[in-house]
């Protein structure tokens, strides 16, 4: 099934959660991911760290936490409860959650969101990972199937073999983000500079054409 083409492709992108510039200091939020394609699951590994003084909450609606904990210290939630509360003694406390959910065209409660993982393709929106409330600084790392190109709202994006049968994608946001979004598929990337700037298109094989058109 072709779920995202280059035109919603780059629809994704411009609708991408705000930049925001500002000089506070942010929160740090590493997130690690990986795919169960066939079972349609999304595994997981976040580690938030908080500027000292800052609280924050992290909403964890629709997943399954299987452990979470502060400098190694376990973290119960309340049952029932989708919310985890942070709020650090020190600055070098770090909370760290490793979860799965599964996202079988699942939208979020608000019901705007739509979370696809499928042979296919995968589309990310919204509440596929534990949801940092405010701003903060993100790094995105997803592996995945050879065979499969990812991209993300960042301003670089390394790309690593990692020689098991799955690529590691490394996503670079330098400015606070409200949150991030993914998406992947069997893409043929295509690339062009304009002005010193490099630009990248990316199609599934039947539509490439386009992309010189779109550059």
């Amino acid at each position: 099934m072709r779920f995202l083409t280059g035109i919603l492709l780059l629809f994704f992108l411009l609708c991408s959660p705000a930049i925001a510039f500002t000089g506070e200091e942010m929160p740090d939020y590493s997130l690690t991911v990986r795919f169960n394609i066939p079972n349609k699951i999304v595994k997981g590994r976040s580690v938030v760290s908080l500027p000292a003084g800052q609280s924050r909450t992290i909403r964890t609606e629709g997943l399954r936490i299987i452990t979470a904990s502060i400098n190694g210290v376990p973290v119960n939630p309340e049952p029932g409860v989708s919310v985890i509360s942070f709020q650090p003694a020190s600055k070098d406390d770090k909370l760290k959650i490793e979860y799965e959910a599964s996202l079988d065209y699942a939208g979020t409660s608000d019901g705007d969101a739509l979370n696809i993982v499928s042979p296919g393709g995968i589309s990310l929106t919204s509440g596929w990972y534990p949801e940092l409330q405010g701003l903060a600084i993100y790094h995105l790392t997803a592996l995945l199937p050879e065979g499969f190109e990812a991209l993300s709202e960042a301003d670089e994006v390394g790309v690593r073999e990692t020689g098991d049968g799955e690529k590691e994608f490394s996503f670079f946001f330098p400015h606070p983000l409200e949150g991030v979004t993914l998406a992947a598929g069997h893409y043929k990337i295509g690339t062009d500079e304009h002005f010193g700037k490099k630009i990248y298109t990316y199609f599934f094989p039947e539509n490439a054409g386009l992309a010189r058109t779109y550059i």
